[in-house]
């Protein structure tokens, strides 16, 4: 069995609910005027309430497939996904069983992680791991090792390219950009060519 290593610090994926936004994203755009700008990430929070209830209302009506055309042009690669509550636990957050429910739920329901997910942070990394059945977690230093199948990763992102796909197309993002731009996420998340 392939395995691919990962290494997230302690705490990626948990944060202080007050913060919303970050300040500079290297994915820069064109407004309607011609000029260049720079894209904020934005963070969203998810609470423990919401994940010991498994509530996913809010993160489907804030991302789900019903989302207007402009709102996901604005979503495409900007979100940093967090959980709040979850601090005092000493492990990572994709370790914490209930965090693994309530991402394995999303996941099954509308997994739109290859869309959103800001690459610029270990947020896509840490729902990912949450996601995949299969994890052998050493650590060493305040560092965790990870070591999981290279088809688990794969079949995470199989799994979710037909999201990304829908909404690439309902986002009028064009295909070859959609494409180059997968190929991107699977770069990040480790994923072996073929």
């Amino acid at each position: 069995m392939k395995t691919e290593d990962a290494f997230i610090t302690a705490g990626a994926g948990k944060t202080n609910p007050t913060l919303r936004s970050l300040s500079e994203h290297p994915m820069l755009y064109t407004d309607t005027s011609g000029k260049t700008k720079r894209m904020g990430e934005i963070v969203f929070v998810t609470t423990r309430r919401e994940i010991q209830t498994r509530n996913i209302r809010r993160f489907v009506s804030t991302f789900g497939p019903e989302v207007s055309k402009r709102k996901l042009r604005r979503l495409h690669g900007r979100i940093i996904l967090t959980v709040d509550g979850f601090d005092a636990v000493s492990e990572e957050v994709f370790e914490i069983p209930e965090v693994r429910n309530y991402y394995a739920l999303l996941h099954r329901v509308w997994p739109c992680w290859l869309f959103i997910s800001c690459l610029a942070s270990a947020s896509l990394r840490a729902i990912a791991l949450s996601v995949i059945p299969n994890l052998d977690v050493v650590r060493s230093n305040n560092v965790c090792r990870i070591q999981i199948p290279g088809s688990d990763l794969r079949d995470f992102f199989m799994h979710s390219l037909p999201a990304a796909a829908a909404l690439h197309h309902k986002a009028g993002i064009p295909k070859r950009y959609g494409i180059e731009y997968l190929q991107h996420v699977a770069s990040y998340l480790g994923i072996p060519e073929d």
